[in-house]
């Protein structure tokens, strides 16, 4: 006789009925009904996987929208692995070892199609597994690492895969995800662009770190304009659309969020372009704040992080219709804004770093980074 097994989900129900029924079967020696509450407690943990696995790789996905699907197998290996490393303060330190043999083992040309689907099942499931914020970064950016790492072992281009990771992570999280966590935009583009410096300059990259940053850099504010400009659905310090402004600056603009009470000489409200900001101080951070800084390394870091920074919203702005001059300036304010930021502070955080004037050598080195790319 054939048997027909019940499918996963009705079983584990059944079997949630068949341990409790069974437990009020038992009876205390003072006649009363007793049961052992382990085991409710159990078959509720089995169920409450069972909603992780099965509901959490498929509810309320992103994705971007260079995203591919991967195979099942692979899917269910990298959703299995962020249930077993991921908590949620913490994340295991295998995690990055585990999670690279997963997308070593994925066929060539989908590792970037694996990094997406992996941010996005981490981001579609923040609220559900109960993870806080730093969990969700520390998370990232092992993702990250794993992505480089298993691009190194293949032998793949690796600039092209730095290029392709912010494209890859920022629609995961913006805007929609950062709605459902009432979080603001500027401080996840922060967190992103840190994650990612962070997670090269301790790569093992043996070639260039310094350029590497430096191409993060570029497709980092590449793909933050990409993002307001591509978006219709605005959230806590997100305002989407790019469009030209008068050339004599005294039409508001709502979109653009250009106003002001004169009638002439109106101005861009800082908001509009904070999220560059902030990926700019992030980008910033994940570098000054996790190297050793010496009088030769801080120029080379400001170079790579000014010029390519603004090199990319300038090369951005200029490819759209119309002249966007003026937003293009208000957004090179905003950049250099957050590098300088992140460098001078970084450079003030120890006594021998002052000693050695390196807070006046990272504001002139970056100063400098900047102005020659955006005059």
């Amino acid at each position: 006789m054939t048997r027909k097994l019940l499918p996963t989900a009705l079983f584990k129900c059944s079997l949630v009925l068949c341990l409790f029924f069974a437990q009020v079967q038992v009876w205390g020696q003072d006649g009363k009904l007793t049961f052992d509450k382990s085991i409710i407690e159990s078959a509720i943990l089995v169920n409450l996987n069972s909603i992780k696995v099965g509901n959490g790789s498929s509810a309320n996905r992103r994705l971007s929208s260079q995203y591919s699907p991967i195979d099942a197998n692979s899917s269910n290996l990298i959703q299995n692995e962020i249930l077993s490393s991921v908590g949620p303060t913490a994340v295991s330190p295998t995690f990055v070892g585990s999670l690279t043999s997963i997308l070593d083992s994925m066929p060539p040309g989908t590792l970037a199609d694996g990094l997406d689907h992996t941010l996005d099942y981490l981001a579609a499931n923040k609220i559900s597994f109960g993870l806080n914020d730093d969990s969700l970064f520390k998370a990232i950016k092992s993702a990250y690492a794993a992505y480089l790492q298993s691009v190194i072992n293949s032998g793949q281009d690796i600039i092209a895969a730095v290029k392709e990771a912010p494209a890859r992570s920022l629609p995961n999280l913006i805007p929609d995800r950062i709605l459902l966590w009432d979080q603001t935009a500027p401080k996840w583009a922060k967190l992103l662009s840190r994650a990612l410096v962070e997670a090269i300059n301790e790569s093992a990259y043996g070639g260039d770190k310094d350029a590497l940053i430096g191409t993060a850099s570029h497709s980092t504010i590449s793909n933050v304009l990409k993002l307001i400009n591509e978006s219709t659905t605005p959230a806590s310090g997100f305002y989407p659309g790019i469009e030209p402004i008068d050339s004599n600056r005294e039409t508001s603009n709502l979109t653009m969020k250009f106003d002001g009470s004169l009638q002439k000489f109106k101005n861009f409200d800082p908001a509009k372009s904070r999220i560059l900001e902030f990926a700019a101080k992030g980008l910033a951070d994940g570098i000054f704040l996790s190297a050793p800084l010496t009088k030769a390394n801080v120029p080379s870091y400001s170079k790579q992080l000014g010029e390519n920074s603004i090199a990319a919203a300038i090369e951005f702005l200029s490819a759209l219709n119309g002249d966007n001059s003026q937003f293009a300036f208000e957004v090179s304010k905003s950049i250099s804004s957050g590098l300088s930021l992140g460098s001078v502070y970084a450079t003030t955080s120890q006594p021998g770093y002052i000693v050695d004037n390196l807070p006046a050598i990272a504001a002139e080195e970056m100063a400098k980074a900047v102005s020659s790319e955006a005059i």
